[in-house]
């Protein structure tokens, strides 16, 4: 709230200090040089308020012109006849502080501020508003003349404050709302961590506890195993293990996420080197399953990213082409210039695709989508680290129809400038 406390503080000595000036006016057409010292007075406070305001002595800033226009009001208030309703403007000269300054942080100067209007009010009513013998401004130009543009000032003044009010509360309540919406999307996100979690891990976990438990007791009671069945229940173990740190490495890389990418970390990148390299990882995983994993450019075109983040998206996308291919099935990833200024990459395969109706889901962290319930392993962050990462590189991604009808996923990244290369 710093900042709206001084937005509003420079705005009111902006418009209160016309005001200032239109009684020094009314103080000349009168022709009462004490209640034109007094306006001045009041000026002269709202003047200092923003010369140090400029000088970012925002709290001093405060103070004084608080302090300086409330002496100056009180001081034309044994200028003027009662009738002209001077002292109504401290009332909402009381109200002032609360607005420009933290109760909870700076208890003591908002009860010293407060009190300052308050004890002005008391010592006017209090002597009747007649430490001088007469008033310089009578009761009939009081209540002509001085009472209007009293209740003008004392309105604006008080407009000013409905207005920061208005403001404070419509800020706060969206900022209640925005609140209340992130912590809805983390506990979802929560539930849905836990979900996949939960089902995620049991599958490896029983494997390896499963075999590890089947070997012992082989051994306990002295019963013995082949070579090739000990080899398939290592196998078995090896692949769950595989399973459960490809999950903790996909979590641990999801939370190190960071939405934004340094204009230092974006450079001219070779697209075609990156995804050889990344197929080149892969291929064990892939010749696992006996797929064929290919990538088709027309020609070597580098884009503006940055080469880890790229490297960690082309790595998801195969990942999950290779995951959810078929046995004896196919990876491939194309690459076509969308215009002058884009690139598009497209990961497709020959598993089953996305649903028309997961498009928008698939984004989601721990999202599974069909695969839920399933054989497959995964945490469902693989997508969400894709989309974070393209963002942070200034690029796009979307899942639209491939050539053969499915729903694939592709990116689109900015193209190097040519003098860039």
């Amino acid at each position: 709230m710093e900042d709206a406390r001084i937005s509003h503080s420079r705005a009111s000595v902006r418009v209160a200090l016309p005001l200032a000036i239109l009684w020094i006016a009314l103080g000349l057409f009168l022709k009462s040089w004490a209640v034109v010292a007094a306006a001045a007075l009041v000026g002269l406070g709202f003047t200092s308020g923003m010369i140090l305001h400029r000088m970012n002595a925002h709290t001093l800033a405060r103070i004084t012109w608080f302090l300086i226009a409330n002496v100056g009001a009180f001081w034309a208030t044994f200028l003027v006849h009662p009738m002209g309703y001077i002292s109504f403007m401290f009332a909402p000269a009381c109200a002032m502080p609360f607005l420009m300054f933290s109760l909870g942080r700076d208890r003591n100067t908002v009860i010293s501020l407060v009190c300052v209007p308050i004890t002005f009010w008391f010592v006017g009513w209090y002597t009747d508003y007649s430490l001088y013998d007469s008033f310089v401004i009578g009761e009939e130009q009081a209540r002509t003349i001085i009472a209007p543009l009293s209740a003008m000032t004392v309105f604006i003044l008080v407009m000013i404050e409905m207005s920061y009010f208005a403001s404070v509360f419509s800020s706060y309540s969206r900022g209640l709302a925005v609140a209340r919406r992130r912590a809805v999307v983390s506990s979802e996100a929560k539930s849905a961590f836990l979900r996949s979690m939960s089902h995620e891990l049991k599958t490896p976990l029983n494997a390896i506890i499963g075999f590890s438990d089947l070997t012992q007791q082989d051994a306990e009671h002295g019963r013995e195993i082949s070579p090739k069945a000990l080899a398939e229940r290592m196998e078995m173990v090896r692949q769950a293990g595989g399973q459960i740190a490809d999950m903790v490495e996909n979590m641990l890389a999801f939370a190190s996420l960071t939405n934004e990418a340094s204009e230092d970390e974006l450079q001219p990148v070779d697209t075609t080197q990156i995804i050889s390299v990344q197929i080149a990882k892969l291929l064990p995983k892939a010749e696992a399953k006996d797929l064929d994993v290919s990538c088709d450019f027309d020609r070597t075109q580098k884009v503006l990213a940055d080469p880890e983040r790229l490297g960690e998206v082309v790595k998801q996308l195969l990942t999950n082409g290779i995951k959810f291919a078929p046995e004896g099935g196919w990876v491939h990833v194309t690459a076509h210039q969308v215009d002058e200024k884009c690139l598009r990459l497209m990961f497709i395969d020959s598993g089953a695709g996305f649903d028309e109706n997961d498009v928008v889901r698939a984004f989601r962290p721990f999202e599974r989508l069909s695969a839920e319930n399933g054989t497959i392993s995964g945490a469902g962050v693989g997508l969400a680290i894709v989309r974070t990462h393209v963002r942070a590189m200034h690029g796009r991604v979307g899942i639209e129809k491939d050539a053969y009808g499915k729903y694939a996923v592709w990116i689109e990244l900015p193209i190097a400038p040519e003098k860039a290369s």
